[in-house]
């Protein structure tokens, strides 16, 4: 596992795109916290704490993709100290055949090497729209 911590979070997002959600959580505090802007339904929205809460988010995410799998693209990415952000755009093909793309800026506080915090930020209206006949 890489110490550089732009590194942890490019492969923490590599993993979670190919739906490997078990190698994405290695990196993942017990204690996380997940906040994902927005007001959607049925938890894609809101505070998740925990790493069983994460998991169960991202288990959830990959279900609406086809084959459970999207791209997850970091156009930029900066760290100061134990803080890394980054500008990421997903795309995928969902299981209703409609394609998903959204930009995000996602902020990745560490602590003792592991991924303490996150907090994601993106269109919330056009995942609600993507999501919706999926995941609820």
């Amino acid at each position: 596992m890489p110490d550089d911590k732009k590194a942890i979070v490019q492969e923490f997002l590599a993993a979670m795109a190919a739906d490997e959600l078990d190698t994405a959580l290695c990196v993942v505090a017990e204690d996380v916290s997940w906040f994902s802007h927005g007001l959607m339904p049925q938890g894609l929205s809101g505070q998740r704490q925990g790493k069983e809460a994460a998991a169960k988010y991202m288990e959830k995410l990959s279900r609406a993709f086809f084959n459970r799998k999207r791209d997850i693209a970091i156009q930029h990415q900066y760290r100061d100290g134990d803080v890394v952000i980054c500008e990421a755009r997903m795309r995928g093909q969902l299981k209703n055949g409609k394609l998903y793309e959204n930009d995000y800026g996602m902020v990745f506080d560490f602590l003792n090497g592991q991924i303490q915090a996150v907090r994601e930020y993106f269109n919330s209206t056009i995942a609600a729209e993507a999501f919706a006949g999926l995941l609820w």
